[in-house]
Formats: C-alpha cells, structure tokens, sequence
C-alpha cells in the first residue's frame, strides 16, 4: 500500500525547504552586528549627498531635454542630440583619461603635503588634454560632415568643440577636489551650468509660446547656450578651486610642478579604454541611428533613453559610497559581512528600479508627450529599454565590485565585449527596425554586459576571494548564509 503520510511529508518538505530559504535570504538584509550598521549607515550617510546631486541633476537635466526638444521640435531635437553623441564619443579619445590620475595623484599627494606631481598633472591636464579635446572634437566632426555627407552640421560641430574643451577644464578643476575629498564643491559647477542652460531655455520657450508665429529655435542657438553657460561654470569652478588651495595647509599655488608626461599618458591609457567602452555603449545607439537613418530620428530615441535611465537610479547613488566600503571589506578578507553588503544594496536597488520600471512601462506614452506629441512615437522603444535596465538593476554594483577587488580588468572586458555587440547589433537591427531595433541592440546588449560581470564576480571575486570557505558561514549573530544571488 502507499503511505500517504510519507508521500504529504515529502510533498510538504520542498516548499518548507524553499521556505527557509527565502527566509534566510531576508534576514541577511537586516543589519545585526555592530559592523554591518556601521556599514549601512556609511553608505546612507554617503549616499545623502549623492542622492542629493544625483536629484538635482537629474532634474535639471530632464527639465533641460524637454525644453530643449519643445524648442526645436523631434527633427531640430534629434539633430542636436546626435552631434551631442558624436562629441562624446571623441572626448574620451581627446581627454587622455587624465582626470582621473589628477584625482589619485591629488590624493595620495594630501597625505603629506608634497604637491608637485599634482599640480604638474593639472596643468599637463588643462594644456593637453584641452587641446586634445579640441582636435578630437574638429577631427570627428569632419568625419561626420565630410564622411555621411552631412555638411549642413558643422558650424553646430565647432559650437560643441568648444563646449567639450570647457568640460575638459571643468573636469580637470573638478578631479583636484575629488581628490582633496570637496565632494560636494566638486558638484557646484555642474549644477551652475545645468541651472543656468534651464532657466534660459525657460525664458526662450516662454517667449516661443507667446509668439503668434509659433516658430521653432534652431539647434545652433542651443549648443551655443550649452557653451554659455559651461564657460559661466568654468569661470565659478576657477574661483572656487582657487579658494580651497589658498587654504591648504602648506603652499600649493607657490610649489613648483613636476611633470611626468609619459607615465600620466601610460596610466591613462587603460582608463580610454574603460571610459571609452562605457561612452561608446552610451551613445552608439544615439549616433548610428543618426548615420544609417537620419540624425532627425535621434529625437524621440533620445528621449525614451533619458527616461529608461531612471530605472538605475538607486543603484547609481550607492556606489560612489559603497565603492570604499567593498575595497576595505575585500582587503581585510571580512567575505560574509561584504555578501551581505552587495545583497543589502542590490534589494535597494530592486526596490525603486521595478517600482520605477512599472511606472514608466504603465505611462510612456504620457512622459513621452512632455517632450512633444511627435515624441510619443517611441514608447514601444521605451518599453523594450527598461526591459534591459531591469537586468543592469538586477545584477546589482557587480561593476563596483569588480573594479574595487582589483579585478578592473574582467570590468574592461565585459565594458568592450558589451560595447562591441551593441555595435554590431545596432548595425543589424536599425535599418530593418529603426529606432525599435535600436532599442532592442542596446537591451540584448545590456544584458549580455551585465551576465558577464556577473559572471566574472562570482568566478574571479567570490571563487578567488580569502578564507571564502570558512567565511560561507556568518558570525554566530546571524543565520546561516546562502552564496550571494547579487551583481554589479
């Protein structure tokens, strides 16, 4: 006969199992130890202020693309957003990855006040690398005007060659106080200019809307109140860096620099690379559809991009923290309490990214049509990039992780590897599909990116991680912990 009572035993004991699992999974989200509250509260505490210019960025910067794109239309939009594209695809090549070396030789120069390395690579910075940015910035507009026959863009090539040499300096000036740790200084000059560019963009649409004529700006007049206002904010991050090294400790203005060319250019080589992989995966989408359709078509594309980033916006506020945290963790071997770290972060994540996905996919047509009637076109392509965002949220701060392990080089590879098909799938995908093939390249690509960091953090941190076997288990406070479901 069957023994019903061991069949329901065994029935019952998958789900109590699966049960017990979750549970445990929950638990590890709250805080026990004396440590992991200290952890949470350094990452709120730090991502407060992140999460304070993050919003205002963002609010800024949405308030300047839907002005932006009531002023000149999807066809004016879309061309500016284009030549936008093709810039910062040449920055990077132009910029020599120097800023980031001002950051870390600032750094390590406070610790005992020897400044002449880091005064020499600001001024090798704001010299070659500003005129780098300016050749590379002529160079890739005469590509493109002269290449795809699209002459009628180069005098909005030259106004944007300029403001990519403010950003330059900008970035140059902002990398000095990174590395002095004014974070917050640091942002002023971003949010001067995104400040200044809305409010006169404001005045510019009220003036439109109240014209009988009705008639369009031309993308010329913006760009060239981008570059107005990015000089605006140079002029105020000039005065406001020069303020914070007059009041250093020991004489930083008066030290005579030191210049090492060829090791800053070495070193910044393999940032190109990162930085490019990431820059190109940001705005190929944007540029080939503006070279294989037409660069009017940009527009509503652009727009649906703008706003499937808002998915990933919690989990871009905590990595400028949390970075630090992941490297001090790994160093000293502490595996259950840094697990527990990334999973914390990761359901924060989760949280607002699929809160947010849920909005945008139940409303896009309605966001879309703040930027214009004619924009409501691309809320299918909306649809489809939040599908892919939805992963980047998913893995988690994998990329942080990686890079903050010393494990950089497995972040490079799946940055190219994700660039590369993002390319090659664009290619395939927009002139059969348009901006939905688009759309669809840069999600698959997205996913294929953030599978391989993933991947690389569970094989080369986690599987090479110290003591990872004796640290599977967690403290006695705590329940017994699972291999981490987390990511980026």
């Amino acid at each position: 006969m069957v023994d019903l009572g061991t069949n329901k035993k065994r029935l019952l004991d998958g789900p109590r199992r699966l049960a017990g699992k979750a549970r445990r999974h929950a638990e590890t989200l709250i805080p026990k130890s004396k440590e992991d509250k200290g952890i949470l509260k350094t990452i709120i505490s730090g991502a407060r202020w992140t999460m304070l210019y993050k919003i205002t960025a963002a609010a800024a910067g949405l308030i300047v693309s839907i002005l932006s794109a009531r002023l000149l239309g999807s066809q004016g939009y879309g061309i500016l957003q284009y030549v936008l594209g093709v810039l910062n695809l040449v920055f990077i090549l132009g910029e020599l990855g120097l800023t980031k070396i001002i950051t870390r030789e600032t750094a390590q120069a406070s610790s005992d006040s020897a400044w002449a390395r880091s005064k020499g690579i600001l001024l090798f910075s704001l010299a070659v690398g500003a005129t780098g940015t300016f050749l590379a910035a002529i160079g890739g507009s005469l590509i493109t005007t002269v290449g795809l026959s699209q002459g009628d863009l180069i005098m909005l090539f030259w106004i944007g060659a300029g403001a990519m040499v403010v950003r330059q300096l900008m970035m140059s000036l902002n990398g000095v106080l990174f590395g002095l740790q004014r974070i917050a200084t640091a942002g002023v000059g971003d949010l001067t200019r995104d400040a200044v560019l809305a409010s006169t963009l404001g005045v510019l649409f009220l003036m439109m809307v109240t014209d009988p004529t009705g008639s369009r700006y031309s993308p010329e007049i913006v760009m060239t109140i981008r570059l107005a206002a990015s000089i605006m904010a140079l002029a105020l991050c000039i005065v406001l860096t020069q303020r914070i090294l007059k009041s250093l400790p020991s004489d930083y203005l008066g030290t005579k620099a030191s210049f090492h060319p060829r090791e800053w250019l070495l070193a910044g080589l393999p940032l190109i690379l990162v930085a490019g992989g990431s820059t190109v995966f940001s705005n190929a989408d944007i540029v080939m559809i503006g070279a294989i359709l037409d660069p009017g078509e940009v527009g509503p594309y652009h727009a649906a991009s703008r706003a499937a980033g808002l998915v990933i916006f919690a989990l871009a506020i905590v990595v400028n923290p949390l970075s630090p945290i992941v490297a001090r963790l790994y160093r000293e071997g502490k595996i259950p309490e840094l697990k527990r770290t990334i999973r914390r972060t990761t359901a924060l994540a989760i949280v607002f990214g699929f809160s947010c996905a849920a909005v945008l996919v139940a409303f896009a047509g309605f966001f879309l049509s703040l930027f214009g009637p004619e924009f409501v076109s691309a809320d299918t392509a909306l649809r489809i990039l939040v599908f892919g965002q939805l992963f980047n949220v998913l893995a988690g701060p994998v990329g942080a992780l990686l890079v903050m392990s010393g494990r950089q080089n497995y972040a490079a590879i799946a940055c190219l590897t994700g660039s590369v098909a993002n390319i090659a799938l664009n290619a395939i995908l927009i002139p059969r599909y348009g901006i939905i093939g688009a759309s669809m390249a840069t999600a698959l690509s997205t996913v294929l990116w953030n599978a391989l960091l993933f991947y690389f953090a569970q094989t080369k941190v986690w599987g090479d991680a110290p003591e990872r076997r004796k640290d599977d288990e967690l403290p006695p406070q705590g329940p017994v912990q699972d291999p981490p479901q987390d990511g980026k």
